[in-house]
């Protein structure tokens, strides 16, 4: 067998190991969610197939000569063309298994989340205050938050944060109970749960889930830490439970007046809202059901966002979610114990509106206020009266809506 064959054979394997790399770094990149910020993860891609070529070009040919020579030397005589196939086969198998090795290598390195049913996962978590303590009074501009973190050896690698919804504490048997929420982000490591600002409680928790959470892990576990059997009762102190929600499922619920309104989060984010306070915010969508009975508005099922109108009966505003009604809203509202619906058009964007007022404090307010997305609004439209989203005037007091024509001036009405 020639040069020639063997730098067709190295072309050959260079350009098989090159596609098998580009594979690979795909993959990689997602599993350790390199950015895509001015092309970061496609230049990684094309870098890793480029070499993947050049690597399997030299292993082919390098390889295609070694089989030759071995082959020469053999008192077998078998034609050319077998031995270029046996070429080829050493030459793929030597390069596949490199790609290979460094996709395991990548893929146990990477912070993986579990999926239980095809859907990632959310860890949701209820910590309880020991009896007689009352959860700390912090600024009300400060929001609380659960840190999940993963641990090797007694180092803690790496670590996400969630809401701790402080307005949802309750009190039950005499302890203050508060829950929270954070993405379950690696499959990796022991999972260390704590809550941030450091001084809200006074230790964190080693929580006992598996890197792969079966089904079983939906509902709720027992308060933890516990003493073993057998022995005495642990002191009175902080302690948690934990349950795995999926993606698609509710992981909040909440209640304005009669309605019950589920929260389904994929994710959570920290942002400013206002001023220099962080809030949490999060790619949601909502269920709302009464009497426990799930809420249809012209076929959906849930919104993409909630607010609560302020006046004596309870009612929402509510925008569908889904691409088939883009932005259309809607007043729910219960009459008779039945639920009313009126449509009021397309609120483009979100529900964010201004106040059709002459008091300069309540518009300057109204203006410097942002409503975090994901979460139910319960400020903006608090006072019954006129707002103006693009193109329609809002009466959430007579739960009536009017359009009038903007001419091309955005939200100027003549």
């Amino acid at each position: 067998m020639g040069w020639l064959v063997s730098l067709f054979i190295g072309v050959i394997t260079g350009l098989i190991t090159m596609v098998a790399a580009f594979a690979t770094a795909d993959m990689a990149v997602r599993w350790h969610n390199v950015s895509s910020f001015e092309g970061g993860s496609g230049y990684l891609v094309i870098a890793m197939a480029a070499m993947g070529l050049f690597g399997g070009f030299v292993i082919g040919t390098v390889a295609s000569r070694i089989v030759a020579a071995r082959q020469k030397r053999s008192t077998e005589a078998i034609g050319t063309g077998r031995v270029a196939l046996k070429a080829v086969g050493v030459a793929l198998a030597t390069s596949l298994t490199i790609v290979a090795i460094i996709g395991v290598i990548a893929r146990q390195l990477a912070d993986v989340p579990p999926t239980l049913d095809g859907q990632e996962l959310l860890l949701a978590a209820e910590i309880r205050w020991p009896e007689g303590q009352t959860p700390p009074a912090l600024n009300e501009s400060d929001e609380w938050s659960l840190r999940l973190g993963s641990s090797s050896g007694r180092t803690m690698r790496a670590s996400v944060t969630g809401p701790l919804w402080r307005e949802d504490a309750r009190l039950e048997d005499g302890r203050w109970v508060v829950p929270g929420a954070v993405e379950l982000f690696t499959s990796r490591g022991e999972r260390i749960l704590d809550v941030l600002p450091d001084n809200t409680i006074t230790n964190g928790f080693i929580v006992p889930l598996p890197a792969r959470p079966g089904a079983e892990f939906r509902e709720w576990s027992e308060w933890l830490p516990h003493a073993r059997d057998g022995e005495p009762a642990l002191p009175d102190g902080f302690r948690y439970r934990f349950r795995v929600v999926p993606r698609n499922a509710p992981v909040r619920t909440e209640t304005v007046g009669p309605f019950e309104i589920a929260t389904v989060a994929s994710g959570f984010n920290e942002i400013t809202s206002g001023g220099p306070a962080k809030v949490w915010s999060a790619n949601a969508t909502f269920r709302i059901t009464h009497r426990g009975q799930a809420i249809t508005v012209e076929s959906h099922t849930e919104f993409s966002a909630v607010a609560s109108l302020g006046g004596e009966a309870p009612a929402l505003l509510v925008q569908a979610s889904g691409d088939d009604a883009p932005g259309a809203c809607y007043f729910v509202s219960i009459n008779k114990d039945a639920v009313q619906v009126a449509p009021i058009g397309t609120c483009e964007g979100s529900l964010q509106a201004r106040p059709l007022t002459s008091d300069h404090s309540a518009f300057t307010r109204a203006r410097d206020r942002n409503a975090p997305a994901g979460r139910i609004d319960r400020v903006s439209f608090a006072t019954p009266g006129l707002y103006l989203f693009d193109g329609r005037v809002v009466d959430t007091g007579t739960r009536t809506s009017r359009t009038f024509s903007t001419d091309g001036q955005s939200n100027l009405i003549g």
